[in-house]
């Protein structure tokens, strides 16, 4: 395998999740373990590609906090080199779920807000440039609002680069839609493809016409 130059946008936060030890009591106190890990869409994706060999950079919000501290120790580890947008005042994006015994989700909170900072002037910085400039894949993840990810197709589009998406959720994954035709590849599931195309196809096989038709190129 080629090792490549890769850059990833997109999210790189807090993943918690604690379990529930017995059956789940609805509105009581619960015993149960308690995980916590960085986590994220692009982050995770960045994360294997590094382990893979490839030399993947990092570009995402963060908070001035230990949770950023967190994120920023398992990118080092991991060997991505992690170029964050930080701000100070800010928490760092975090997910939190509680999951019953059989590992259902019971339920669970996405603090995402400061994704929303992440706006297409973020882009014209110029290390950002340069960084998306030497990277042979721009990889992103829909934790990102629309325009930033249209910016960031649209800069892509100008040259040989492949441009990638992760779909994230079946909420976020309609981020795309404006832009679909930009990607080279979307990473998704079925719900996600649902979401994306409002369709409920018969079968398997219907669903490379249903997402060229809503768009993807390919």
């Amino acid at each position: 395998m080629t090792p490549r130059n890769i850059a990833v946008f997109g999210g790189a936060h807090i993943d918690r999740r604690g379990r529930i030890s017995g059956s789940t009591a609805p509105g009581a106190s619960n015993p149960g373990t308690w995980f916590e890990e960085a986590g994220g869409g692009g982050f995770n994706a960045a994360r294997n590609l590094s382990r893979l060999g490839h030399c993947v950079t990092m570009i995402g919000p963060r908070g001035g906090d230990a949770a950023g501290d967190i994120v920023a120790a398992a990118a080092e580890a991991a060997g991505v080199i992690d170029r964050p947008f930080i701000f100070l005042d800010r928490k760092t994006p975090s997910y939190t779920a509680i999951l019953e015994n059989d590992g259902n989700l019971v339920i669970a909170l996405a603090d995402m807000d400061l994704y929303a900072l992440f706006t297409p002037r973020r882009l014209q910085q110029r290390a950002t440039r340069e960084i998306a400039t030497a990277s042979e894949l721009v990889l992103m993840d829909a934790n990102l609002p629309p325009e930033t990810l249209a910016s960031l197709l649209g800069s892509a589009g100008t040259d040989k680069r492949l441009r990638a998406g992760i779909a994230v959720s079946p909420a976020k994954v309609v981020r795309y839609r404006e832009c679909l035709a930009g990607l080279d590849f979307l990473f998704m599931n079925e719900a996600e493809a649902r979401a994306l195309t409002g369709a409920e196809p018969a079968t398997a096989e219907e669903w490379p016409l249903l997402l060229r038709s809503a768009g993807l190129s390919g």
